[in-house]
């Protein structure tokens, strides 16, 4: 649905419809070979409320602190499923 590059092209950030039809988050950083996937628990959140949050997380320094802190400010629910 949505996917993004940091400027540097180190980082990736996806929003997609998991297979049980939640939002999941994909997180993938090309230099420190980390990739995973935040499962949303919270039913009900606008995907453009995502949209968002990942534009202005992609574009800061450090990606995940600053998607982890908007998505936990905003009351939502998720969990980290590891590759």
């Amino acid at each position: 649905m949505i996917t993004l590059h940091s400027q540097d092209g180190q980082h990736f950030l996806g929003l997609r419809t998991g297979r049980e039809g939640g939002y999941e988050i994909v997180y993938d950083c090309g230099l420190q070979r980390r990739r995973f996937v935040l499962l949303i628990k919270t039913a009900q959140v606008d995907a453009r409320y995502f949209r968002m949050q990942l534009e202005d997380a992609i574009q800061t320094v450090d990606v995940l602190t600053t998607l982890s802190a908007a998505l936990r400010n905003a009351a939502i629910e998720f969990e980290t499923d590891y590759d």
